[in-house]
């Protein structure tokens, strides 16, 4: 596909699925979701080729680096938000393991809310956070995120839900 037909796409996705954001309200990252994992450091040498994802710092490809046998002392993380050391931030469906300069953040209700998650949370860091200031535990604990908010004021994730399967039902349409 050229990149000038997904460079239109991505242009029309943008002028049809406006989202009013008057009406968030901003909240603690850690707040929401208190279990932030890390991983583990495992060098090049160390790694066997295998069918478990590997995610490491990176901007390509949900930060998935190689496949690998994952040692007994990784932790094989599920289902979670990844945000690296650079900002990057991807839902990683299924089971992955990574290295110490990711965090995994736990207890994501489904993938639904994992995708607008990544995306609400890559769009808070992405210009905070590069090479010469990276992403750790301490910086975590001050991101901010803004969020729908349902009638009581907590989170709406069940409008998150339905707005990413309304979307992933518009672009299925539009290929």
């Amino acid at each position: 596909m050229e990149l000038t037909v997904i460079d239109d796409f991505v242009s029309k996705l943008k002028q049809n699925k406006k989202v009013d954001r008057t009406a968030w309200k901003e909240f603690d990252l850690i707040g929401l979701f208190p279990d932030i994992g890390r991983g583990t450091r495992l060098v090049k040498a160390n790694r066997q080729p295998g069918t478990m994802p590997l995610v490491t710092a990176g901007q390509f490809n949900n930060g998935i680096s190689c496949y690998i046998l994952p040692p007994k002392e990784n932790e094989v993380f599920e289902n979670c938000v990844t945000i690296d050391m650079f900002g990057n931030c991807f839902y990683q469906q299924g089971q992955f393991v990574c290295d110490d300069n990711v965090y995994p953040i736990k207890n994501i209700q489904n993938k639904y809310v994992g995708l607008f998650i990544a995306t609400v949370l890559h769009n808070a860091v992405e210009a905070e956070f590069d090479f010469s200031k990276q992403v750790r535990l301490k910086q975590l604990q001050q991101i901010k995120i803004k969020l729908p908010v349902d009638k009581d004021g907590n989170p709406d994730f069940k409008y998150m839900e339905k707005y990413m399967q309304d979307l992933e039902v518009w672009v299925m349409k539009k290929f």
